[in-house]
């Protein structure tokens, strides 16, 4: 059989449903090339509205004691120093670790900080303390100025942990003696605390001797061993006793995994 001759008109309409199909194909590719690049296979999805129900609740930033003032008696090498701490935090602040870094006139450090020497077991919420001790400075120690006291480390625990201890301590019928040999002066007085005969949690106590103009210029501390405290005290010839302060610190250091043990065992 001869073959047919194509039809003209059915031959048209053939090219021009070929075209179209191929200008369909094109628009797809155009399409899917311009998705890739909006949204792309390496994009993070938009993160989720976040409303008050579904967020985490807030947590307080860390807190931590700051000292407010400080100041020193040098004899050689031996800097008998005191400073004041206060607590601001809403809680108490537990194993405080202190540093101590003697300082020249300029700000520049002498010798490496002193670890460890000042460490504060527990500062209540709110509560004001001053710190007196003795550090050994062997590396230009006459070009001591000041000295640097850090809480570099701390902990954060309910008030309520501490709420066996008594409300305040403090010191009352403060008196003097005559300077004796090396100008130590005698020293008594008792401690009273609120609620009274309270025990106290393996107490420490503090003295801080300011100057005429309140400047601290000597610190000292020592256990507490009872209510009725009799000592000698060497204070620097330039402290005005009338200005003394006496802090009693409550707590013991413990690095561990039960924080709680700073408020002593039950009984002590």
């Amino acid at each position: 059989m001869a073959d047919e001759e194509p039809n003209p008109r059915e031959a048209l309409r053939t090219r021009r449903r070929s075209r179209v199909a191929a200008g369909m194909l094109v628009l797809s590719l155009f399409s899917a090339m311009v998705s890739a690049c909006t949204t792309g296979p390496h994009d993070e999805p938009s993160p989720p509205p976040t409303s008050a129900s579904s967020s985490a609740p807030a947590t307080a930033p860390a807190c931590s004691p700051r000292v407010l003032e400080s100041g020193f008696d040098r004899h050689g090498a031996d800097f008998w120093y005191g400073f004041i701490v206060e607590n601001p935090c809403d809680q108490a602040a537990v194993q405080n670790y202190v540093t101590v870094q003697p300082m020249t006139a300029t700000g520049a450090p002498v010798g490496e900080p002193k670890l460890g020497l000042a460490n504060l077991p527990v500062l209540l919420p709110g509560q004001r303390l001053g710190i007196g001790g003795l550090i050994h400075v062997l590396q230009g120690p006459e070009t001591v100025a000041s000295l640097s006291f850090e809480i570099r480390d701390n902990k954060l625990l309910p008030a309520s942990v501490f709420a066996a201890w008594p409300r305040s301590v403090t010191a009352r019928n403060v008196t003097y003696g005559a300077p004796g040999t090396g100008g130590y002066v005698p020293m008594t007085f008792e401690i009273v605390t609120d609620l009274p005969k309270a025990p106290l949690c393996q107490p420490a106590l503090h003295i801080i001797a300011r100057d005429k103009t309140g400047h601290i210029v000597y610190g000292t501390s020592q256990p507490l061993k009872g209510i009725a405290v009799s000592l000698d005290v060497p204070f620097p010839a330039e402290a005005d006793l009338s200005k003394a302060e006496i802090y009693v610190e409550q707590g013991q250091m413990i690095f561990g995994k039960n924080p709680q043990a700073v408020a002593c065992s039950a009984g002590v």
